[in-house]
C-alpha cells in the first residue's frame, strides 16, 4: 500500500464508526455497478439475511434453555439406561 493510502486509512479507521460507514458506502457507490450475483447465491443471501434478523428480534424459532436441558438430560439417563 503506498504511504499516502496507508496514511490515509490510519485517518479512517480513527473516524467514529457512523462516518466510517457513510464513507464506506460513497467509495463503494463511486465504484459503479457491479455484476449481480449468480440468482442462487443472491437467494441464500436472502435467507440468511432474514435468519440473523430473525434471531436478534426473538422470531426465530427455538427451544427454551430450560426444556432443552430438561431434555438432554433425560436423553442421557435412557442411554445410561440402555447401556447396563
Amino acid at each position: 500500500m503506498a504511504p499516502d493510502a496507508a496514511r490515509l486509512l490510519a485517518d479512517v479507521l480513527a473516524l467514529p464508526s457512523d462516518q466510517r460507514r457513510r464513507l464506506v458506502a460513497e467509495i463503494l457507490a463511486s465504484l459503479g455497478p457491479t455484476d449481480d450475483p449468480p440468482a442462487e447465491v443472491a437467494a441464500a443471501w436472502a435467507h440468511e439475511i432474514h435468519r440473523r434478523l430473525d434471531r436478534r428480534t426473538g422470531a426465530a424459532d427455538g427451544v427454551a434453555w430450560p426444556t432443552m436441558r430438561d431434555d438432554m438430560l433425560a436423553e442421557l439417563r435412557d442411554r445410561r439406561d440402555r447401556s447396563r
